[in-house]
């Protein structure tokens, strides 16, 4: 729910400063009646699995030495995270992260009172206008955009799967329900949305040393122990989204 313009300003005015924006943004319950079909688009643009680090912040406590310490760290951690990935992809160069990814969307949405999310599009490349042609050119309600990526974890001890979601209405009818309404062209613009969160999902490669030695002992497991968890992380993440979806927004107080 929007907190009315007269409680913000007063908030404001009382604390000194904005509230920090909510990490989410969840569907009213008042607009649920004009939500009855959405369009469901799955981008994942990743041609194979990704690597992490644990990023260097030295530069925190300011200083020009301590930034040009961080980038010094932060290259060499993401020098050795690709060399030691590149195992792992050769293992999964036939395995199909992204159809996984969709198939498990289509499962978890069947339960959902919303039509239309039982056939989700996957998209794995865009130009700058797919998104705004696709809710305009959109016969649904709204548009469901889920982007996700996928990693082995800094340690190679998991495979952690990361989504973000946000739907965007075509039906004029759930315009006010935006997260911030408003009448321009654009309608794809981040506050434009009647739905917006975030969401991971790990699934754990069963090794508990630090990372070189995790990584080495990674390059010597089955292709199975990784599809294992990208199917299992993918299930996971594909759950959660799908509930958090059927969940009301709530008024904060």
């Amino acid at each position: 729910m929007r907190t009315p313009v007269a409680i913000a300003a007063l908030t404001a005015l009382t604390l000194g400063a904005c509230a920090t924006p909510r990490a989410y943004n969840r569907v009213d319950a008042q607009a649920r009646p004009a939500l009855n079909k959405m369009e469901g688009v799955l981008l994942v643009k990743q041609g194979e699995i990704g690597s992490d680090i644990v990023v260097s912040n030295l530069a925190a406590q300011g200083g020009l030495i301590q930034a040009m310490i961080d980038a010094g760290i932060n290259s060499s951690r993401t020098n050795k995270a690709e060399e030691a990935i590149i195992p792992i992809r050769d293992k999964l160069i036939d395995h199909d992260f992204a159809a996984t990814m969709e198939s498990e969307l289509e499962k978890a949405f069947r339960a959902s009172d919303i039509s239309g999310l039982s056939d989700i599009a996957l998209v794995r490349a865009e130009d700058e206008n797919y998104r705004q042609n696709t809710v305009k050119g959109s016969s649904a309600d709204a548009v469901m955009f889920i982007d996700t990526t996928y990693k082995v974890s800094p340690k190679f001890d998991m495979i952690l799967v990361k989504s973000d979601v946000k739907v965007f209405p075509t039906n004029s009818a759930l315009n006010a329900y935006k997260e911030k309404p408003d009448d321009d062209d654009n309608m794809v613009e981040h506050t434009d949305n009647i739905y917006r969160n975030s969401f991971q999902s790990s699934a754990s490669l069963d090794l508990v040393a630090d990372m070189e030695t995790n990584a080495a002992e990674a390059a010597n497991l089955p292709a199975s122990k990784f599809i294992s968890a990208l199917n299992t992380a993918a299930t996971n993440i594909a759950q959660k989204i799908a509930k958090d979806l059927m969940t009301d927004d709530v008024e904060e107080e």
